[in-house]
């Protein structure tokens, strides 16, 4: 009887025991999605290394693991996918879906971060975003693995990572050009294309002149004006005015660099602070421009002095003759003779002057002298 008891007791113990474990197991092992590792992909196609979420900095291609696991019980998965949105607001847009019914499943997708995929692209049957077929803006992202059966969807928790892709290199619009060099006032007019990406910060040209010393001159991507250029949506317009008033002939060489924001504090944009992380490209065609000096103005003569008829006592760079000193002319008739004034003249018949002794002068005295007058006034003597 005992033993029966015992028998019984054992039985509805181990009844129980496996009616928890049934019980249990679904929510212990149910569906789960999960980002296995993150890898940053080289020139040639090979992915190694893992980015750290959160303060990861990835580039260019990255390669994304992504990995779902069912329980026993549960339905097995319809697909898997891997989508990735720039912000918490913006909604997912799938990189990569996979049809599998695995209940343990893993596979990876390469990604172009700098540029988000089309809609249904690599099997994706999510359905369009306003991110589709857009470039991305350098910073944060996240990227989500998600997981459906049928029924449930399993997500797993997002991972942020921080893209840092350079810019493309800019294009020149047109070769460069010189006008005013026979003004000594030489300009040369720079035009280059946009480049394509959201988050461009500046352009920087760099000339490097006959003597091979090179300069660079910042351009704001946005506050253009600033700088004296001009944009119609497509082309920047720029003038290099930056020569001296002379010797500035010679061939000038022409290069382009394009910035735009980054995460890293590896360089920095001049625009708008000096203080905002940059990373650049640069184009490799390097345009060239040569400007003719004119011939210098003639050396203005030294004057070598001035003589007693007005020019001076000194000489020295003139570039203007001083005005000539009249000379008197001669007195060539009786009135001048008699005024001491060449352009004067007497109306009518000149009456002829003589002399008269005045009483009680001596004779014999000397000659007589013009007054200030222009007769003749020797002492005792008068004008008739």
């Amino acid at each position: 009887m005992k033993s029966r008891v015992l028998r019984a007791a054992f039985l509805m113990t181990a009844t129980a025991g496996l009616l928890a474990t049934f019980a249990a197991a679904p929510a212990e092992a149910a569906m789960t999605a999960s980002i296995s590792s993150i890898s940053q992909c080289n020139s040639s196609g090979s992915c190694s290394g893992s980015i750290t979420g959160g303060t990861g900095i990835a580039h260019d291609t990255i390669q994304i693991t992504a990995k779902e696991s069912s329980a026993l019980l549960d339905p097995s998965p319809q697909w898997v996918r891997v989508s990735v949105r720039p912000n918490t607001s913006s909604p997912f847009t799938c990189i990569a879906q996979w049809s599998t019914n695995s209940k343990s499943f893993s596979a990876s997708t390469k990604w172009d971060t700098n540029k988000y995929p089309s809609s249904g692209a690599n099997g994706c049957t999510a359905g369009s975003t306003p991110q589709n077929g857009d470039l991305t803006s350098n910073g944060s992202i996240q990227i989500q693995v998600t997981s459906y059966n049928g029924s449930t969807t399993a997500a797993s928790s997002a991972v942020t990572i921080n893209l840092n892709n350079p810019p493309t290199p800019p294009a020149w619009a047109a070769d460069p050009s010189v006008s005013g060099a026979s003004k000594r006032a030489p300009v040369v007019t720079l035009k280059w294309d946009k480049s394509p990406e959201p988050d461009l910060q500046e352009y920087r040209f760099l000339r490097t002149d006959p003597s091979g010393n090179t300069k660079q001159y910042p351009v704001s991507a946005t506050n253009y004006s600033a700088q004296g250029c001009s944009f119609d949506g497509t082309v920047y317009t720029c003038y290099d005015t930056d020569f001296p008033s002379t010797g500035f002939g010679g061939t000038y060489h022409y290069a382009l660099t394009a910035y735009r924001s980054s995460p890293s504090q590896a360089d920095t944009c001049y625009y708008p602070n000096q203080q905002t992380p940059c990373i650049g490209a640069s184009s490799s065609d390097v345009r060239q421009v040569s400007i003719v000096e004119p011939s210098p103005s003639p050396t203005p003569t030294t004057g070598s002095g001035g003589g007693t008829g007005g020019g001076g006592t000194g000489g020295g760079n003139t570039t203007t003759a001083s005005p000539a000193v009249p000379t008197r002319k001669p007195c060539r008739t009786a009135a001048c003779r008699v005024t001491g004034n060449p352009e004067r003249s007497f109306r009518g018949p000149v009456r002829a002057l003589r002399w008269r002794q005045a009483p009680g002068s001596a004779a014999g005295r000397a000659a007589p002298t013009r007054g200030s007058s222009g007769c003749p006034s020797p002492p005792g003597s008068s004008c008739l």
